[in-house]
This record gives structure tokens, C-alpha cells and sequence, in this order.
């Protein structure tokens, strides 16, 4: 059995049923805009200000912006921090982007890790004003001359209240050597909040896949029946973008709709072989489109301005908020799976999101599979908010017996910091993370099994922890004062439609900006 490490800090139980509801890497909660003559507008949370030429400004008891300027009791940094000066006021001509603090966040210990005293050249004045690349912590594997992404961890944990474990399988081969190294960055403009790592490994037959369901539990695969047609809603027929992990995956255009609450669905209809056995798998390849980049970007932080803020470091605290927020994106995040049964589809599972950086595979028990001459199965959800490589039905799977092997070794590859205190940091769930920040990147290792003759290992990488966004100063340039939340479908409606408009451009840029790292 696994030993999992979890941290039970407050709010953790409510925030991880909340988890099971909301969208992966980023969410939207809908704010009503509303015009207003207030000039100015009073962020409350702490907030670090990092500027275009590198400097750092705090101001621990938060600040009041206006339209072209910050005010309130501050340090100013230099570059390397070894100086400060206290200010009052700074020119929002010159930020880059914003920082800001939870109460589960010591702004002291924080301040004192910021990536420029960080010495990582990489990060510069280029990045802050280009990078829109978002993620949570990305995790590689690969040889001397080949870096493959294999994960993002936890990526739906964009607050403290939501910090969980998340399990994600790797493509990594049965190790023979006994040692697993990989790679961990941050390659986005956040922070991570890294409690804990693992790596979980697997012995099993040649014949069986491992993978995780979306709740983390490993399952063993076995009799796969292949698919024999995959049809979209539209009635188009995509089979072939189906069948097997080629990189090839289901896109849709969504059509221009002026029903500002049209929100737009779609559905893919699956058939397979039919099944003597009423158990089974379905098996998924998927990651999320940028769509949901989209909904945060553009949408939510932008139409709350400065408010953001407070939202990202305060409202989100609030658990009735949070739960809210939760029962809105269960109606409309997510992939739906129904079966064919008695004539009629009915819903058997959801997952939620798992993030637009990594492919993830994912396999969903099914209990009560009916027999017959084929299984049906459909799949519901937003239109162009998933990406779909490949889909299975497993007529046989099993809970395997998993070893958790902690990290044995980290290092820093920018030199810094202590591998003994980053170790105790990422071997246990406690109050105690691993703080990263753009441009970071360390080497963790693991020590491996000896595998016996005739069986291979599988390997899935579990982490711990939560990431906040940084917010740049383009994306909140307006001074205005929210409405209460209020849920809507017409804030989908109208992300849809600009991800159809955007959404070729957006990928490449998006993609483009990664923070790189040493």
C-alpha cells in the first residue's frame, strides 16, 4: 500500500473536495464590471511589486492604486537586495508584474528566496514583459541530449485552501541503473509552494499499462478492445485521431454564436467490441486547451483590475467562496462520461480538469458495463476546452501493490541554496515547502527496485503543494471597484468566443514564452 503524505492544514479537507470540482491549471469565477468615477482602489493583502529594471518593492499592508501610480508604505529593493530604501509612492509605468501573499505564506522567508536575488540570469526585463506561460510546477525526464516533459503537478492548486496531492503516470522507461533523475522547473511567472514529493513504482506484466485515476489511485490495465468509430457531435467521424497515441487529437471550431449565454457543448460518441465481463476501464490520453488560460487571463483577472489581488490573496481564504465556486464549474468544467444502457446514455463518471501543459493519462473504473452487441460510451463537454489523443476500453483492471520511494537526492543547478534543507522540505507532507520562483530548476533523484526477470516497472510522480499566479500589470490596468461574485454563463459565452478568435496565435505564443531556466 502507498503511504501518502498529507497536510491537514485549515481549510485543506474542504479545499480538496472543492478540487474534485474545479477546472485544472486556472479557473474564472465571473465579477459583473461596473463603471464607476472611483479613482483610486484599496488592495488590502500584502503585494510584491517587481519592476521592469529588476527592483523589488513590498508593501506588507497592501496599497492603494490608482489609474497611473501605487501609494502606500514600502521598501524598495535593489536588484540583488542588498539594498532598500523606504518609498511611498511608485509609477505602475514601470511594473512588470505583482506578487502577492496568503496568510499561509511568510512574506518574510518569501521575499528573502525573490528569483532576483536568485542569481538566474535567464529571468530578466524580456521575460516580464512578454511571458504569458502559465503551469504549475512541469517536471521532465529524459538523456544527455533529450529533455521530455513527462507532468504538471497539482495543477488545479492556484491558493493554499486548495493545496492537495496530485499522482500523474510518467513515460519512463523500467530503470536498470537503480537511480531515476529528473528535472523540476518553473518555468511560468509564479510562485510554487512545493510541500512534497514521490515517485510511486509498479511491478507488473509486459502486457499491463499502469496508469492513475483522476483521484490518484494506480490501477493496472489489461485486454484492451480497441476502438471501432469515434463520432463528434457535429457527426464528423474521428476514428483515426482516436485510435493510439500519435499526437493527433480532436479540435472543434466553435461557430460564432450572439446569444450572450450560448454557451456551446459538444460530444464524442465511442464505440467498442462488446465485453463478457460487467467491469472494465475506459483508458484516456488528454490534456485541457488553452481555453481555460483564456477564461483567467482575459477574463477574470482583467475584469476585476486591481481587485485581483485581494482575490487571489484574500477571497480565496474563504471557504463558502470557494465551495460556490466549485458548485459552478461542476456544471460546466470537465469531461462527463456516460454509458449506453436500456437505450438510453447515462452519466457513470466525471473528471475534472488536468491542466493545458502535460498529456495525462487517466483510467475511469466502469461497473455494470451492459452486454450486448458493442459498449457505447460518451463523452460530454465545454466545445474546445480538451484536447483528446487517444481512448480505450480495458476489459480487465486491478489495484496493484505500489512502493512510495522518496527523493534521495536534490540539487539546485543554479548552485544555491542547501540540498540538505530542500530534501527535508520535499520528503514529508508538512508545513514546511520548497519555494520556487520563475527560472528555477532543480535535479531531484530517486532510488529505484531491482525488477525481476519477465516483469517491467511503471512510474508515476506524486506531488504535494499549491502556485500562485502572478499578475501582470497589462492584465489589471483598469481602477474599479467589482460587484459581489455573481455566477454566469455568459462570461463561457463570451471566453469561447475569443478563444475561437485568438486561439491559433495564442498557442504558439503561449508556448513560446516559457521562462527558461538554468
Amino acid at each position: 500500500m502507498v503511504k501518502k503524505s498529507v497536510v491537514l492544514s485549515k481549510g485543506l479537507f474542504l479545499g480538496v473536495c472543492v478540487l474534485i470540482l474545479i477546472s485544472g491549471c486556472v479557473f474564472f469565477i465571473s465579477r459583473v464590471e461596473v463603471e464607476t468615477e472611483a479613482a483610486t482602489s484599496q488592495v488590502t493583502t500584502p503585494v510584491k511589486v517587481h519592476l521592469k529594471d529588476g527592483q523589488t518593492a513590498l508593501f506588507k499592508n497592501g496599497a492603494t492604486f490608482s489609474p497611473d501610480s501605487i501609494h502606500g508604505f514600502g521598501y524598495l529593493y535593489s536588484v540583488n537586495l542588498d539594498r532598500a530604501r523606504a518609498i511611498s509612492v511608485l509609477s505602475r509605468e514601470d511594473v512588470a508584474a505583482y506578487e502577492v501573499f496568503t496568510s499561509k505564506v511568510q512574506v518574510g522567508e518569501s521575499l528573502g528566496l525573490s528569483l532576483f536575488a536568485s542569481g538566474v540570469a535567464a529571468v530578466t526585463t524580456p521575460y516580464l514583459l512578454v511571458a504569458i506561460f502559465g503551469s504549475c510546477p512541469t517536471v521532465y525526464y529524459g538523456t544527455d541530449s533529450t529533455m521530455v516533459l513527462e507532468s504538471e503537478l497539482f495543477s488545479n492548486s492556484i491558493a493554499p485552501i486548495l493545496e492537495t496531492r496530485d499522482v500523474a503516470v510518467t513515460n519512463i522507461p523500467t530503470s536498470t541503473s537503480g537511480v531515476i533523475d529528473m528535472e523540476l522547473r518553473n518555468e511560468a511567472l509564479e510562485t510554487h509552494y512545493i510541500n512534497q514529493i514521490e515517485l510511486l513504482e509498479v511491478m507488473h506484466l509486459p502486457n499491463e499499462k499502469v496508469v492513475s485515476t483522476r483521484q490518484g489511485t494506480p490501477l493496472s490495465l489489461r485486454g484492451f478492445s480497441g476502438l471501432i468509430s469515434a463520432k463528434a457531435a457535429s457527426g464528423k467521424d474521428i476514428t483515426n485521431e482516436l485510435s493510439g497515441r500519435d499526437g493527433r487529437s480532436y479540435e472543434y471550431d466553435i461557430p460564432v454564436n450572439s446569444d450572450p449565454d450560448g454557451v456551446e457543448w459538444d460530444h464524442i460518441d465511442l464505440v467498442y467490441p462488446p465485453v463478457e465481463q460487467k467491469t472494465g476501464a475506459l483508458y484516456m490520453r488528454v490534456r485541457n486547451s488553452l481555453f481555460s488560460t483564456i477564461l483567467l487571463y482575459d477574463h477574470i483577472l482583467s475584469a476585476q483590475g486591481t481587485g485581483a489581488m485581494d482575490w487571489i490573496g484574500r477571497d480565496m481564504e474563504n471557504v463558502s467562496e470557494a465551495v460556490a465556486i466549485g458548485d459552478f464549474f461542476h456544471k460546466y468544467t470537465g469531461i462527463r462520461v456516460d454509458l449506453f444502457v436500456d437505450s438510453e446514455y447515462e452519466e457513470v463518471i466525471r473528471i475534472a480538469n488536468t491542466g493545458p501543459i502535460a498529456w495525462r493519462d487517466i483510467a475511469l473504473p466502469l461497473f455494470n458495463i451492459p452486454t450486448g452487441d458493442s459498449v457505447r460510451v460518451r463523452l460530454r463537454f465545454l466545445a474546445d476546452s480538451w484536447r483528446i489523443d487517444e481512448v480505450d476500453l480495458a476489459t480487465e483492471f486491478s489495484m496493484p501493490e505500489v512502493k512510495a520511494i522518496p527523493v534521495a537526492k536534490i540539487r539546485n543547478t543554479s548552485g544555491r541554496g542547501s540540498s540538505v534543507e530542500d530534501l527535508k522540505k520535499l520528503r514529508e507532507g508538512d508545513d514546511s515547502y520548497l519555494i520556487t520562483y520563475p527560472g528555477d530548476s532543480y535535479t531531484i533523484s530517486f532510488n529505484t527496485s531491482v525488477v525481476t526477470e519477465g516483469m517491467e516497472a511503471s512510474y508515476l510522480l506524486a506531488g504535494q503543494g499549491f502556485y500562485i499566479e502572478w499578475i501582470r500589470d497589462k492584465w489589471i490596468e483598469e481602477v474599479k471597484e467589482p460587484k459581489p461574485l455573481e455566477y454566469s454563463p455568459g462570461m463561457i459565452h463570451k471566453a469561447q468566443q475569443e478563444w475561437q478568435m485568438r486561439k491559433a496565435d495564442f498557442e504558439k505564443e503561449f508556448f513560446e514564452s516559457k521562462v527558461a531556466t538554468q
